[in-house]
């Protein structure tokens, strides 16, 4: 029944522009209220329905006024909730809530989508919804870099590959190299081989999706930065680290202290650069400094975040 399109249209119509109630409905077309529901969800589910939801004048404003003052592309600012009581999970879940349904929206078939790791595109991708058709031309999902330890799931990026490119229809791709490996240069040719679809992707990614690590004197001895050797911790300390992406450490003037494993367990930054739409997901009041750091360095042209953090750092600008 709901392959009749006319009849999806005809129920639309009636419910959204006519005003009819789904009780008015289905003695109109002669069909039970639940068919009637479910029928509006096909619709919407197929695109016959398009419903946008407008943000109120101010979250434009400072949508427009932070982008401008980090000089990037645009800024989606997020409604917070305090649902929890706990205002750092209460912000993790309105931006990724935020970004889960901006991915929803923006990714289309046969683009190639990068994804980074850390707690927001992690969970992200847990708050996608399934998409209700397959495109003939799928997009394509590729991690932006390699993992790292074994017991943490928001820094396997093929773990959070797997989720989104099942949820968006999309074929994943896998990039299963530790970050910390020493690799012989001989390991180095043979994954530069196989990996080769995947470099290719990195050089024309139509989006990357990234967190944004911030760090202070104690993240230096918490995950992830506790899997790195005492040695290269000293090193970033000494170079002032302020914050990652992708396991790219900065400082306020920059990329500092690469490390051994830098071209082979993530995306050249040069290919981040390229990309189309640079999306950074993020919040929380100790990302504010990272955040403005990062714009400046060019690591991301897009920004997802919080209401709360968004006038933090309107503030800061």
């Amino acid at each position: 029944m709901f392959e009749d399109l006319n009849l999806l249209y005809k129920i639309a119509t009636l419910y959204y522009e006519s005003g009819y109630t789904q009780d008015e409905i289905s003695k109109k077309v002669i069909m039970s209220r639940p068919m009637i529901s479910r029928a509006l969800d096909k619709a919407r589910q197929i695109g016959i329905v398009k419903i946008s939801v407008v943000p109120p004048s101010d979250f434009a404003e400072l949508s427009s006024s932070i982008a401008k003052g980090l000089g990037i592309r645009d800024v989606i600012v997020a409604p917070s909730i305090n649902a929890t009581g706990n205002d750092g999970q209460d912000r993790l879940n309105d931006v990724t809530e935020a970004a889960a349904r901006f991915l929803e929206r923006e990714v289309s078939g046969g683009m190639n989508i990068g994804l980074g790791w850390g707690n927001t595109v992690y969970e992200t991708s847990l708050k996608l919804r399934k998409k209700p058709f397959i495109e003939k031309n799928k997009p394509r999902v590729t991690p932006l870099v390699g993992n790292i330890g074994d017991t943490h799931s928001e820094y396997q990026c093929s773990v959070i590959v797997n989720k989104a490119a099942d949820m968006l229809n999309a074929t994943a791709y896998y990039y299963n190299i530790s970050m910390l490996e020493p690799y012989t240069p001989e390991q180095i040719a043979y994954f530069k081989s196989r990996y080769s679809e995947i470099y290719d992707m990195w050089d024309h990614l139509d989006m990357a999706v990234i967190g944004l690590g911030a760090y202070t004197e104690k993240s230096l001895v918490t995950y992830p930065l506790s899997e790195y050797s005492q040695e290269y911790r000293d090193s970033l300390k000494r170079n002032n680290l302020i914050g990652d992406v992708v396991g790219y450490f900065f400082n306020e003037q920059g990329i500092i202290a690469r490390n051994w494993a830098e071209t082979l367990s993530r995306i050249p930054v040069n290919s981040i650069s390229s990309a189309k739409r640079i999306v950074c997901v993020c919040c929380g009041t100790e990302k504010i400094r990272s955040i403005r750091t990062a714009a400046k360095l060019e690591l991301f042209n897009t920004l997802i975040t919080d209401y709360k953090t968004a006038l933090e750092l309107k503030e800061s600008l």
